[in-house]
C-alpha cells in the first residue's frame, strides 16, 4: 500500500492545485481516503506557530499551512460542512 500512495501523491497534488478558492469538493466512497475510525466528532487542534498555521487531528493528521492557505481551507471546510449537514447520512461498514 505505501507504494500505491507514493504513486498517487503527484496526481493528488495536481488535482489540489487545480481547485479554485471557491470550490467545494464532495468526496464519494470510491474517491475518498477512508478510515475505520471516522467520521470523527472531535474537531482538530489549530495553532499559529512562527507565522504558519499548524493543524493536528485524529488519524495522525499533522499539517502546516501558510496563513493564506489556512484561510482558504477554513472557508472550504465551512462550505463542505454546510453541504454535509443537508445530506442524508449513509451507513458505514
Amino acid at each position: 500500500m505505501p507504494g500505491e500512495l507514493d504513486e498517487a501523491a503527484p496526481v493528488l497534488a495536481k488535482k489540489m492545485l487545480e481547485l479554485g478558492a471557491g470550490d467545494v469538493v464532495v468526496l464519494t466512497e470510491d474517491t475518498a481516503m477512508t478510515s475505520t475510525e471516522g467520521p470523527y466528532d472531535e474537531p482538530s487542534d489549530v495553532t499559529a506557530v512562527e507565522g504558519d498555521v499548524d493543524i493536528s487531528g485524529p488519524d495522525g493528521v499533522d499539517v502546516s499551512m501558510t496563513p493564506e492557505a489556512a484561510e482558504i481551507t477554513a472557508g472550504r471546510l465551512v462550505r463542505a460542512a454546510q453541504t454535509a449537514k443537508g445530506q442524508k447520512p449513509q451507513k458505514r461498514s
